[in-house]
């Protein structure tokens, strides 16, 4: 029997399109414009190949529609043959949105017409690398894939056979793969099922799509045959499809999004080689995937999209609501599901498969639905439920198993690499008639602020075709009401309110346009006007990360910025009068600055205090701050406070630094008491305060450099004499707390010395000297700091640690049972360092929310060298799901208490079950707590 891919068409010459039924509608335009002779002018229209001349052939390769025994429709893995027929004729007629995704296209290295295979051998068509068993040859597929995809897609637009030729080659290169070479290696799962689908749609467009026989001498190797044969399939399926099938993707108990990821691949590879009874069953596994034993972390679509009774006792809402499970792990992980199942319910339904609506089995009976609207349009759902946190919106989500699991704010607000979006939005809209912004409001939203192909992540221009995910290929089938919708354009690299936010109380702000300036308008109020700003992609946080706030005021009024409506603010700023003029305000972002426990990934909500309705304009966010901007910095830092006696000549310098030597600044104070003055131009704040103005005065000081602002907050206090002011000068300091004796000795004696000259100083000198006394406060260091919420020891800023990063120390004490250690294999260590040793009492340890397993079975031990260690605690830590990951309270062995340690390690000795068999022995902590006393080894 004759193969459906080896066909009479495939001939030297150049056919028309056929079709066995009546043209589509879509169909028929396209053909129509096909239709219209192809003049260079009309047919480039603005767009054009990587080469820059293929657009304007005014010949076709025509394309051969094939239904298979096995009932399968070819082409027919992704995109149909009317999609590409009618991209094909929209991007020769230039018209958007097909144009500017085309064009994206293009620009990525895998639309060059000399593109070589990564994995290509010394021997024509044969691999370097016939062994799959590790990153390596992923890393490799995964580049191929892109390549031998866009290269099919400029074959078939473009008529160029340079591109076929290049695509050809690179799925013959794999094609020879070594069967007997496969292993399963950690994550395999994932990472190799979308690329497995990228390359055979490109296999099935070259499958089915005519070629000029009379092509060759292309490149080094002369003349290349440009026929799909049937060794082609064969050996793509014997060496490529089925061991990667069999190896990789052919399981249904994955963990969540490792469910769909593998099997994109796999049904794709179903469809490619005509396995009906395999593709029957993995479309089981797309909608309910009933067989699992694992029904906890089921990644189908009515697994993961859960629909929550209002009549459920776990639902305090008081209403019914779809919640997406694995958003209480990361928002990354729960975007590759909206992604992954978005781009599953495309590959079937592209073959026309139709789903029963309760078991979710492929059917052909009269109730059968589309994916799209499986379980009263589940994905949809989904979807909606990830937008709306994703946006900044509260959402409701309940921890199902009756634990403590909430939202996890990890990636939060990075939309920027969800394409998805506009996925989704335009099938509801356009092919299922769903009124998108009644059934999924925030999923509308989130369409409204999506990027076009082009677009700034972080400053730096980005594009919408790569990526590990399905879904960019969906502009090959866009629905034809979108003729003539441009896409946004790119815009700048700064992250721009009117585009980027949501606010949350809409009578305070507004959209406003004066000139080509677009900006946010909020108005302040008493308890605070509230917008969230998403897709911030901050520079390297481990050291400063500056970022620019572009804002323009007319008075006074105060910024809090949080990670969302309910965390502490982490940083809070006086917004000074700019006059009306456009002012950057800056603030840094690195870890040490802002700590990510109190920070949002890629998200921030600004909120405006102020009374008598202060109005605060936003425009953008520059996160290039650090290379763009030199802002003015006082050497006080933020804030400082000034102490001087009544009747003094007080003088004291105001002055900002700037690191660009061009920029002039200025100066100007708001709140300069009855007397006082500060130079414009200098810096310099002169005052004697009279009797009556004793008391604290508050100033802002705010430095100018023409484009950005800079506020210092300065706390004036004016005492009656130089004893009072001595006394004040001593604030912070407590001599009932005890400090490391070499803090307290500098102290000491700088407090001593001020002391004893305080009568016989002149003005000048005293107000000096109370600046020293002041610094020497500050510089005082506690023997036991303390935790706010247990009293035990307070040690990420006293201890070094071999955690790979530093922030992993403060994420040990930071309350927050979500943040962890880091995924070790090894145990890690604290040293208090050569002049202190730790007496402790107990540990409190807590185990990461879901990943109990990999904290359970450990000790902690002590040394006074770090290489002989000591066992200290009584028992070992247990896995904490059942109880809700309570912290752990375990005292020392008693043959310990009252010894000091210099050094703690805490290990696992007797790991739990591996959460992924890939990854046996992983050790991760949330919380540690010391409790016990510090102190100093004698000298």
């Amino acid at each position: 029997m004759e193969r459906p891919w080896k066909v009479n068409w495939q001939v030297k010459q150049r056919r028309g399109l056929r079709s066995t039924g009546a043209l589509s509608v879509v169909t028929a335009i396209a053909l129509l414009l096909l239709s219209i002779p192809l003049t260079p002018s009309a047919a480039v229209a603005g767009s054009t190949a990587a080469d820059g001349t293929e657009l304007t052939k005014d010949t076709l390769v025509s394309i051969e529609r094939s239904t298979s025994a096995a009932g399968f429709s070819h082409p027919g893995i992704g995109v149909t043959a009317d999609d590409l027929t009618t991209a094909r004729a929209q991007v020769r007629a230039g018209v958007e949105p097909w144009k500017s995704h085309y064009d994206a296209m293009v620009k990525t290295g895998y639309a060059s017409p000399t593109l070589k295979s990564k994995n290509a051998g010394s021997i024509l068509d044969q691999p370097g690398t016939d062994a799959f068993t590790g990153t390596g040859t992923q890393s490799k597929l995964i580049e191929d894939s892109w390549g031998a995809h866009t290269q099919a897609i400029l074959y078939y637009i473009t008529g160029n056979s340079v591109y076929r030729a290049n695509a050809l080659k690179i799925i013959r290169i794999w094609s020879h793969m070594d069967p007997a070479k496969y292993a399963y290696y950690p994550d395999s799962q994932i990472h190799t099922g979308v690329p497995l689908y990228r390359l055979l749609s490109a296999a099935e467009i070259l499958r089915y799509t005519s070629f000029d026989a009379d092509y060759g001498d292309y490149g080094d190797y002369g003349d290349y045959n440009l026929a799909w044969r049937e060794a082609d399939t064969d050996n793509l399926t014997t060496n490529l499809i089925a061991p990667m099938t069999a190896t990789f993707l052919y399981k249904n108990t994955n963990y969540f999004n490792q469910h769909s990821y593998p099997l994109v691949g796999a049904l794709a590879g179903y469809i490619f080689t005509d396995n009906r009874a395999r593709y029957s069953e993995g479309v089981e596994w797309f909608t309910v995937n009933a067989t699992s034993p694992l029904q906890h972390q089921n990644g189908a679509i009515a697994g993961i999209f859960k629909h929550v009774d209002k009549n459920n006792p776990l639902n305090p809402y008081g209403y019914s609501f779809v919640q997406h499970q694995e958003m209480t792990r990361d928002q990354a992980h729960s975007g590759g599901d909206v992604d992954t199942l978005t781009g599953l319910a495309r590959i079937v339904s592209v073959q026309g498969t139709k789903v029963d609506p309760v078991t979710g089995t492929a059917s052909a009976a009269r109730n059968a639905v589309s994916p799209y609207t499986f379980l009263d349009h589940r994905i949809l759902a989904g979807a909606n439920a990830y937008a709306q946190f994703m946006l900044g919106y509260e959402t409701p989500w309940v921890d199902l198993t009756g634990g403590t699991g909430t939202l996890s704010s990890a990636y939060r607000g990075r939309l920027s690499d969800i394409t998805v979006v506009n996925e989704l939005y335009d099938i509801y809209t356009y092919k299922l008639g769903v009124n998108v912004e009644k059934k999924a409001p925030y999923l509308a939203e989130a369409h409204r602020q999506a990027n076009g192909p082009l677009y700034y992540r972080g400053g730096s221009l980005s594009n919408f075709w790569g990526g590990i995910d399905t879904g960019p290929e969906f502009w090959l089938a866009f629905p034809m009401p979108l003729a003539g919708q441009a896409p946004p354009p790119a815009g700048d690299r700064h992250v721009q309110f009117e585009d980027k936010s949501v606010s949350f109380n809409p009578r305070k702000t507004s959209v406003r346009t004066e000139g080509d300036r677009t900006y946010t308008r909020v108005t302040g109020s008493p308890k605070g006007t509230t917008i969230a700003l998403h897709d911030l992609h901050y520079q390297d946080r481990t050291k400063s990360s500056p970022v620019g706030l572009s804002i323009r005021t007319s008075g006074t009024s105060t910024l809090e910025i949080s990670k969302d409506q309910n965390t502490p603010p982490f940083r809070t700023m006086t917004l000074p009068n700019t006059h009306n003029q456009w002012r950057y305000l800056t603030y840094d972002m690195a870890n040490s600055a802002a700590p990510p426990n109190r920070t949002g990934d890629h998200i921030a909500y600004y909120t405006v205090k102020g009374r008598g309705n202060a109005d605060v304009d936003f425009d953008h966010v520059n996160v290039l701050a650090g290379n763009e901007l030199s802002p003015p910095v006082f050497p006080q830092g933020a804030a400082t406070t000034l102490v001087t006696v009544k009747g003094t000549d007080f003088a004291t310098s105001l002055a900002a630094r700037d690191a660009n030597s061009a920029d002039t600044l200025s100066y100007e104070a708001s709140g300069l008491p009855s007397g006082a003055q500060l130079a414009s131009a200098t810096g310099a704040f002169t005052w004697t305060p009279g009797q009556r103005q004793v008391g604290a005065h508050r100033l802002l000081v705010v430095a100018d450099d023409g484009s950005t602002d800079t506020v210092l907050e300065v706390t004036l206090h004016v005492e009656k004499n130089r004893a009072a002011a001595y006394d004040r000068a001593l604030d912070g300091y407590d001599p009932e707390r005890a400090y490391t004796s070499a803090s307290l000795n500098a102290f000491t004696a700088v407090a001593d010395d001020v002391k004893a000259s305080m009568e016989t100083d002149t003005d000048r000198q005293f107000d000096s000297a109370l600046v020293r006394l002041q610094s020497a406060v500050a510089s005082l260091k506690l023997l036991n700091p303390t935790l706010a919420d247990d009293d035990s020891l307070d040690y990420p800023s006293i201890v070094t640690s071999d955690l790979p990063v530093p922030t992993n120390v403060r994420n040990l004490t930071d309350g927050d049972y979500n943040t962890f250690s880091g995924d070790l294999k090894a145990p890690f260590s604290l040293d208090f360092g050569a002049d202190f040793r730790v007496t402790p009492t107990a540990f409190g340890h807590q185990a990461r929310y879901m990943f109990g397993n990999r904290s359970q079975g450990a000790n902690v031990y002590g040394s006074d060298n770090g290489q002989t260690w000591t066992l200290l605690t009584s028992r070992e830590t247990t896995d904490t799901t059942a109880s809700n990951y309570a912290m752990e309270t375990i005292p020392t062995l008693p043959e310990v208490q009252g010894m000091s340690f210099r050094y703690f390690k805490v290990q696992v000795d007797h790991p739990g079950p591996p959460t992924d068999p890939a990854y046996p022995g992983l050790s991760s902590f949330s919380e540690f707590r010391i409790r016990g006393a510090r102190a100093e080894v004698p000298t």
